[in-house]
């Protein structure tokens, strides 16, 4: 049997207290026993010894390196500096933090800072509001996450499985308020969790709102060059993270794009749903061979050959200019108008268009297809939205038994930010009774 041999900083580190710092070693030292591992214990009291720690295993012939979550370790600054050490050994490491994977590390496994923070700010809310901190609940951490930097793992030459790939859910973004029943919200294209602004608070005031922003999405580095954009990623990250939040079956809201990835997990995974909403889901496939289908697709193959043509000159900010005036029927102009922060959204995502537009086809749905949804579907459209979302609107319920459609007046294909009362009144009504 090959041993492999691990090398961990930061187990003896002398800020440590004594209990603690013996507590840690002797349990990593008793499962690695158990795996068969051997490992090579490196002090590192300092930022200034890291070298000299990462050099040392080097020596010792370590094969991989493990960063247990630490306080010398939490500063920003130290980052770069274990990365760049870490590099010079070519070393696959894992980090008790997810930031080292920002700064260079291969992955991380942790609990999700970010979700630690907002809810102490929950807390200082409450507080605020008068509730008495003796009387609050003491809470933990009840779920970890798995995030992988998917250029480091090129640059080592390592192959990630897909099924870590999945379980990782390559560290998605996500926002969460309020409690109860989780209703996730799944954004379309050059868009990300911000686009569900409107809809936080009204949905929090009785259930547990979560956004997230899928992969590529928003101003999280990416973690590759954008290769693995494709529906199937999409939807196998959709179906991770809601297993991931080991909260049993939640309502699925989504628009666009994100409608096909909702529809797509309701087919392969509906132990995971309660419950799925469709804001006018790109599903093109079913307009093939129905009355004014071709049509509408020759419209839509208009845009894309033009949206396509701006990413061909390297100008994504025209392309989804483009891509947004079109999809939304709002003319010229129309994004200049926009509040600023939906306006800054949408050029945040500028980068995703040439994605998507290089993107392998999208899975066929057909009609038959979706009468394998077997979860309650509320499908939404806007009242002037243009031909091609509004018949794909059409067939949908037409195909889904005990699906039924609403329509939010003065609102096109954003009818959630252009109408938010409207959309949030008909997405309460439905979720109360399911």
């Amino acid at each position: 049997m090959i041993t492999l041999v691990l090398g961990i900083i930061a187990a003896v580190n002398p800020g440590w207290p004594p209990d603690l710092g013996q507590q840690v070693r002797a349990e990593m030292q008793t499962a690695a026993v158990r795996l068969g591992l051997q490992l090579v214990f490196v002090p590192a009291g300092t930022p200034a010894v890291f070298p000299g720690a990462f050099a040392a295993m080097a020596q010792d012939r370590a094969q991989a390196l493990v960063v247990p979550s630490d306080f010398l370790f939490a500063g920003a600054a130290n980052g770069p500096v274990i990365a760049d050490s870490r590099s010079g050994t070519r070393l696959p490491g894992i980090y008790g933090e997810r930031q080292w994977v920002t700064a260079g590390g291969l992955m991380a496994y942790s609990t999700n800072g970010e979700a630690i923070w907002r809810g102490t700010a929950s807390y200082v809310d409450r507080i605020l509001k008068g509730a008495k901190p003796a009387h609050l609940p003491v809470e933990q951490p009840t779920k970890s996450e798995l995030v992988i930097n998917l250029k480091t793992a090129k640059t080592l030459r390592l192959t990630i499985p897909q099924s870590v790939l999945t379980r990782a859910g390559v560290g998605l973004s996500y926002l969460e308020q309020g409690t109860g029943t989780p209703v996730v919200f799944v954004h379309g294209s050059f868009a990300d969790l911000r686009f569900w602004e409107p809809q936080r608070q009204a949905i929090a005031q009785q259930y547990r709102f979560i956004a997230y922003t899928r992969r590529y999405h928003g101003t999280t580095p990416w973690a590759d060059e954008g290769e693995n954009y494709s529906a199937a990623t999409h939807a196998a990250d959709l179906a991770a993270f809601i297993h991931q939040l080991n909260s049993g079956p939640v309502h699925l809201v989504a628009l666009s794009y994100g409608g096909l990835l909702a529809t797509l997990v309701a087919l392969e995974h509906p132990e995971l749903l309660r419950s799925i909403t469709l804001a006018e889901p790109i599903i093109g496939t079913l307009l093939a061979n129905i009355p004014g289908g071709k049509s509408a697709l020759d419209d839509q193959g208009k845009v894309l050959a033009a949206v396509s043509g701006a990413v061909k000159a390297g100008d994504a900010v025209q392309a989804i200019t483009l891509f947004f005036e079109a999809a939304n029927n709002r003319g010229a102009g129309a994004l200049d108008k926009q509040p600023e922060a939906v306006r800054q959204m949408i050029l945040d995502n500028a980068k995703t268009v040439p994605l998507l537009i290089a993107a392998p086809a999208t899975p066929a749905v057909s009609c038959a297809t979706l009468g394998g949804v077997k979860v309650p579907t509320l499908v939404v459209g806007g009242e002037q939205t243009q031909r091609y979302y509004s018949l794909i609107n059409e067939v949908v319920v037409r195909c889904l038994p005990g699906s039924r459609l609403v329509s939010i007046p003065q609102a096109t294909h954003w009818m959630s930010i252009q109408n938010p009362a409207a959309f949030n009144e008909a997405l309460l009504r439905f979720l109360s009774q399911h």
